[in-house]
């Protein structure tokens, strides 16, 4: 029976040409194990490479986050400073509770980029940065007391473009006058007159604008501005001392004294004393005489023996 067996085996062993097959000794099952173990080793692999690629790109975009993360911090930092450069920063942690949320990070950055411990933290208080007005205004004074008229004006002019202001536009019209620029005294004297409603200033400008037409020679527009004045203001008197100084250059004494007459009977003691001399001039003693009688009232001392002896000779 053996014998059978064998000679069926050996009969299925050999291949078309009578020969045994090399393989015919390998076990199916071992064939299928190593089929297994093939196919586990390269889906392993599969899952290694995959694993390695997800992990470098993770690292890739961390590293991009990073960067984009630095860019911010460096921005940052560099706003932190430039505030920090401008406000003076002390570090106190009392003060920290009371502070805002922003306020607070911005402590901590600063905190940080110094390599100070956050607890080290407070904030001075200070003054807002002064305005380029108020820089420019104080130039305008300082050279103003140093007697720099040109650079005082250059400062006036800077501080005026950024606040007008009367009295600064009063002070370039002047300064203008100061260094012979009559013309732009002039122009700058009008805009006052256009835009001003202070009776004193108006007084000043008037008084500027007909000083600056007598220095260029023009001696008929210098007579209206002071005439203007004079009679559109209340309280002319700047401009009504000059035109009373005119109409007397002009040989107009009954112009004259009837400015001086009003000046007088504000309480001004040189007014009332041009007044009596013009009223002596015109043959007028009465009225020479209660002019010099009022100026005597209000005189505190000044001209006191010269007007009473001047009461004394006009009362014989």
């Amino acid at each position: 029976m053996s014998s059978v067996k064998n000679i069926i085996k050996s009969t299925l062993s050999k291949d078309k040409y009578g020969e045994i097959h090399p393989l015919t000794h390998i076990n199916k099952k071992d064939t299928k194990l190593k089929k297994w173990i093939f196919f586990l080793s390269i889906l392993t692999i599969l899952n290694f490479s995959l694993f390695i690629y997800v992990f470098n790109l993770n690292e890739n975009g961390s590293s991009i986050n990073n960067q984009k993360e630095s860019i911010k911090l460096s921005k940052t930092s560099e706003k932190i400073i430039k505030k920090s450069n401008k406000e003076e920063i002390n570090l106190n942690l009392s003060s920290l509770e009371n502070l805002s949320v922003k306020e607070k990070d911005l402590k901590k950055l600063v905190s940080f980029l110094k390599n100070e411990e956050i607890p080290v933290i407070s904030l001075k208080s200070e003054n807002k940065e002064t305005s380029k007005f108020d820089i420019f205004y104080q130039k305008a004074k300082k050279y103003e007391k140093k007697g720099d008229i040109l650079s005082s004006l250059y400062y006036y002019r800077k501080a005026y473009n950024i606040n007008p202001d009367d009295y600064i536009l009063y002070k370039i019209a002047l300064f203008n006058f100061k260094l012979k620029h009559y013309n732009a005294s002039i122009r700058y004297g009008k805009k006052i007159i256009s835009n001003v409603k202070n009776e004193d200033l108006l007084d000043k400008a008037y008084y500027l604008i007909y000083k600056s037409y007598e220095k260029l020679g023009n001696k008929k527009k210098a007579k209206l501005v002071l005439e203007e004045a004079y009679y559109k203001l209340t309280n002319p008197n700047l401009v009504a001392r000059a035109l009373g100084k005119f109409y007397l250059k002009e040989g107009n004494l009954y112009g004259a004294v009837e400015i001086y007459e009003s000046l007088a009977e504000k309480g001004d003691l040189q007014s009332a004393i041009e007044a009596g001399k013009i009223y002596e001039k015109l043959g007028e003693k009465n009225m020479a005489l209660v002019m010099y009688k009022k100026a005597l009232e209000f005189s505190n001392g000044k001209y006191k023996n010269w007007l009473e002896d001047k009461v004394k000779l006009l009362s014989n």
